[in-house]
């Protein structure tokens, strides 16, 4: 169920996951073919993992991710400057 979660929770799942819904209505409805549906998701889903890639290969050549991919890497502490004298 996590994966489930996850995928809601980013504005790229949750919009495939509306696509998707429209898409199955139409299909039900006799709008769309079979094909047309599961050619319609493919490229649907591949464009979210195409981005959800990018955006953390992107993220992992900047440094602000870790190389989990699932947390931020934190700032490093700023250094004291020496006392003036």
């Amino acid at each position: 169920m996590g994966g489930f979660t996850d995928l809601i929770k980013g504005e790229r799942g949750l919009f495939a996951l509306v696509l998707t819904a429209a898409s199955t209505v139409l299909t039900a409805l006799g709008h769309m073919t079979i094909d047309a549906w599961r050619d319609f998701n493919l490229y649907v889903y591949g464009l979210f993992v195409f981005g959800k890639t990018a955006t953390t290969v992107t993220g992992l050549i900047k440094g602000t991710l870790s190389p989990d991919a699932t947390t931020p890497t934190p700032a490093p502490a700023p250094t004291p400057e020496p006392p003036k004298s």
